[in-house]
């Protein structure tokens, strides 16, 4: 077993065969190349408040949700279309597991959803449903 070897790289190697009279290395001398695993994606996690179907919200409400394994940052986007899409934009909140909002219209059903990020990728949380 190799130890230490960093994250998403590609590595070559070769193994040769030693005695008295010399070396041989294997596959005539062709060498193979491997890459290692990257990040792996974030992990699963959950949106705690405000809940699915709140009502009575203030207009300045703030989005909380738990944290993400191997989350390098999050994303939330909230919206006025019911369809778990974002038709907004996608706005980052850096490592901070909540978001305070403002200047929300009264009497408005709002959609959101939090995503956590990586370099591989990106998670939503409770498993995309916004």
């Amino acid at each position: 077993m190799v130890n230490g070897l960093d994250d998403s790289t590609t590595y070559s190697w070769q193994v040769r065969a030693v005695n008295g009279n010399g070396s041989t290395e294997a596959d005539g001398g062709s060498w193979w190349a491997f890459t290692t695993e990257g990040l792996p994606m974030p992990g699963a996690f959950s949106k705690t408040a405000p809940a699915n179907g709140a009502t009575g919200q203030p207009t300045n409400p703030t989005l909380s949700w738990g944290t993400s394994t191997d989350a390098t940052s999050y994303e939330y986007c909230i919206d006025t279309s019911n369809n778990a899409t974002c038709n907004a934009s996608w706005v980052s909140v850096g490592t901070a597991t909540s978001a305070a909002l403002s200047g929300l219209a009264t009497g408005t059903t709002y959609s959101w959803q939090v995503r956590a990020v990586n370099g591989q990728g990106n998670t939503q949380a409770n498993g995309g449903t916004w």
